[in-house]
């Protein structure tokens, strides 16, 4: 929402100042120049989410590095989970390094939460030759098993992967793989356990 409410500041300081040929030159919704984006912030229902998804979907067209650092509201206390938007179209043609930091906002995850909204990154970072998890262990391992049924065989550029999950969803995406792998840390799975 900050990014936005800049982009808007921009574009009323430019209309403002027209005699300054550096304002009349940037023009934000093309967006053709931008290569790297780094989204970090909270999210606490659908339409924080989707404010995420409408950026990146302005940038999926050069972004080549990606990383989205946040915070969600998966379910209160124990309670229903809460469901985020999918986005099928969706994809990072020129995508080379994708990162991922997941966190929950009430603590404990209960076991039987889908994140059925995992399956639009995981379909959209096929091209990556790089992949960084980090977080919640239990989200980790669900974004891992997205990219088990969008079929290990559609990230073929994979060359390195860090992952903060279940050691067992990490081998198991692991022996599906069909090309090696430059760099693997296995550390960032053994640091955890199965509490976090």
């Amino acid at each position: 929402m900050r990014l936005l409410r800049y982009v808007h500041d921009m574009r009323y300081v430019e209309g403002q100042t027209r005699n300054r040929p550096n304002w009349q030159n940037w023009k934000p919704r093309r967006g053709h120049h931008v290569t790297s984006l780094s989204l970090t912030g909270y999210i606490y229902a659908d339409a924080d989410y989707l404010l995420y998804l409408d950026t990146v979907s302005q940038f999926k067209n050069t972004l080549e590095e990606l990383s989205v650092n946040v915070v969600m509201d998966i379910s209160k206390n124990d309670g229903p989970e809460h469901q985020y938007s999918q986005r099928s179209e969706l994809f990072f043609p020129v995508l080379k390094k994708f990162s991922l930091r997941l966190g929950n906002h009430w603590g404990r995850i209960p076991a039987t939460v889908t994140t059925n909204w995992m399956k639009t990154w995981a379909d959209a970072v096929t091209r990556v030759t790089t992949i960084f998890t980090d977080g919640r262990v239990s989200l980790g391992s669900r974004f891992v098993e997205e990219m088990q049924k969008t079929g290990t065989l559609r990230y073929q550029n994979l060359m390195e992967i860090s992952l903060t999950c279940e050691p067992e969803d990490a081998i198991n995406f692991l022996r599906e793989l069909n090309q090696p792998l430059k760099t693997f840390l296995a550390c960032e799975i053994a640091c955890y356990t199965s509490s976090h």
